[in-house]
């Protein structure tokens, strides 16, 4: 799936109304003008009808190759005329010319047969504020993402808090680079485990920014608001209207504060639902929990759920100390 209907409808209308919005401009540009100076709408007039005049000399059987360098030599000579009156009027002769925002595409968002550089980065940045990540893309990535809040010093099994996050961070980029591409059996699903401020959300916003830039779309959300939505449909008189919709169709499906919302029999069966039907799709989940690790989980979830977040998931558990403080505290500290 690349970027969906509705992103390209909004990139599209945009595009359409940027290229009205410069021939307008235009428009009042040359109304300026021809008040001014007369003249220029005259040869304006003229160089309008010089294809015209040719088209009827093919109809009525003349001589094209004759009409044509005849029109050429007009052509010319009108457009010396025009830029000559400009100047001498204090008019670049430019002034009427439709500015496009890209030179190479003229707004039309098609370089050629194919899609414009510029109306790939419009269609990026529309997906970036579709995903729910919203200025998170701006800020967080794997190259903001700073392994000096973590401890270096070994513990009992010879490994730091450093280390450790270390390896999240390159499974991480691993997983963004390979999403698309993955080899058969290659795990699709990951769930962070670990508390508040360990970097779950940020190495999560970082690969959904690289999935984004490959044409993905990737929704991004908490746990209690996609239950929410899930409750709402299932409550809702218009059914041909879904808020749940696009946690079950977007490519990469990024759950934050899962075991944080409130428990009922439906809520754990709007979750095992959701699970179940991206799982069978084939669709990639990123899941967060503050939950400390899978026997936590157990006693969370009911043993539907937990089957299937540990049995397609892989893991990882994120360690340290609330980053969030750290950065106030050396903040505090630098002042």
């Amino acid at each position: 799936m690349s970027f969906t209907d509705e992103t390209a409808k909004k990139v599209r209308e945009e595009f359409d109304r940027k290229r009205k919005a410069a021939h307008d401009d235009a428009d009042a540009r040359r109304a300026i003008l021809y008040s001014r100076i007369p003249m220029i709408e005259t040869i304006d007039k003229k160089l309008a009808n010089t294809g015209l005049e040719v088209y009827k000399s093919a109809v009525n059987g003349e001589n094209i190759d004759e009409k044509i360098a005849q029109m050429k030599r007009t052509t010319t000579e009108l457009k010396k005329m025009r830029a000559e009156i400009m100047r001498e009027n204090g008019f670049d002769e430019k002034f009427t010319d439709v500015i496009y925002e890209c030179a190479k595409c003229s707004d039309t968002g098609y370089d050629g047969m194919h899609n414009c550089e510029c109306f790939r980065r419009a269609m990026i940045k529309e997906a970036y504020l579709s995903s729910g990540l919203g200025g998170m893309l701006e800020e967080q990535s794997f190259e903001s993402f700073s392994l000096s809040y973590y401890s270096d010093v070994k513990d009992s099994s010879g490994y730091s808090e450093r280390e450790r996050m270390s390896n999240i961070l390159e499974s991480a980029k691993l997983y963004a680079e390979r999403f698309g591409n993955e080899s058969a059996g290659e795990c699709k699903n990951l769930i962070f485990f670990g508390g508040t401020g360990l970097g779950k959300t940020h190495l999560s916003t970082s690969i959904a920014k690289k999935v984004i830039e490959k044409g993905m779309s990737v929704v991004y959300d908490t746990a209690s608001n996609i239950l929410s939505a899930f409750e709402a449909d299932k409550f809702s008189r218009n059914k041909s209207e879904s808020l749940a919709d696009k946690y079950l169709e977007c490519d990469l499906l990024i759950i934050d504060d899962l075991g944080a919302e409130f428990k009922s029999q439906l809520t754990e069966a709007s979750i095992y639902n959701l699970l179940n039907a991206r799982i069978c799709a084939g669709k990639a989940m990123i899941i967060s929990t503050n939950l400390d690790d899978g026997k936590a989980l157990m006693k969370a979830y009911n043993e539907r759920i937990t089957s299937r977040l540990l049995g397609e998931f892989r893991a990882f558990s994120f360690v340290g100390s609330d980053i969030r403080f750290q950065k106030r505290l050396r903040a505090k500290n630098s002042k």
